[in-house]
């Protein structure tokens, strides 16, 4: 009914993006949010993007999302297809399994960006949190 002021609900520090949330809602009202991060880059660092995937929780009501869990990475984005920019794919996101949340996602499957692996460079996951 009500919408409060926007809230980062990421770890990530302030100089490294946070990109594609998706969320979900337990029937506890706990709600979850999925997301890739860049926390992992280094200063100074252009030949590979380390990508991570979060999942991150609050109690009913989503005003405190203080718990992360590493759900997968790092993995290299650049080894990514592209469709306008590196492409994982449009509907990762998290699902609910009873009173665990369930993050759907894709991620590279190459060390490195590479003719090898230009045919198939991504794979779809899923685990239980």
């Amino acid at each position: 009914m009500t919408w409060s002021q926007p809230v980062k609900i990421s770890k990530t520090p302030t100089d490294r993006p946070a990109f594609t949330p998706s969320i979900a809602v337990r029937s506890d009202g706990t709600v979850g949010v999925t997301y890739y991060d860049l926390r992992n880059l280094a200063k100074g660092v252009t030949n590979v993007l380390p990508t991570d995937v979060w999942l991150t929780t609050s109690p009913a009501g989503g005003g405190n999302f203080g718990s992360e869990t590493h759900v997968a990475g790092s993995f290299d984005m650049f080894a990514a297809p592209t469709a306008g920019g590196f492409f994982v794919g449009d509907y990762e996101g998290p699902a609910v399994n009873g009173a665990s949340f369930l993050p759907f996602f894709v991620q590279t499957n190459c060390a490195q960006a590479s003719k090898a692996c230009s045919k198939n460079p991504t794979d779809v996951y899923a685990g239980t949190f």
